[in-house]
């Protein structure tokens, strides 16, 4: 279980996040040029991202593989942030789409 500290922060990244997609939302009905555009979709997602790792599974940061993730990039990220062997990591045996495993 996180400890208090890490929920207020997972919980403020949500809300964060949520306002970049609320203003997205808002945005895409005006002439915005496509750059501003995916600032704002790329700031909720690392938003979301850093929520969802924050949470994690026995106090550590935790990765599961999506469809579309490339979990080279992310294994590199955690080691990068967290230091190897300080997170829990599962890769998909399933087809990847055309996403690389490495």
């Amino acid at each position: 279980m996180p400890n208090p500290d890490a929920r207020e922060l997972a919980s403020l990244l949500q809300r964060k996040a949520a306002g970049d997609e609320a203003i997205l939302v808002k945005l895409l009905d005006s002439d915005v040029p496509d750059d501003a555009l995916g600032f704002h979709v790329q700031q909720a997602v690392e938003k979301g991202m850093k929520s969802a790792i924050r949470f994690g599974c026995d106090g550590k940061p935790s990765f599961t593989q999506g469809s579309y993730d490339d979990p080279g990039r992310v294994l590199r990220t955690l080691e990068e942030s967290v230091g190897s062997g300080n997170f829990h990591f599962t890769v998909s045996t399933a087809p990847h789409y055309g996403v690389p495993l490495g």
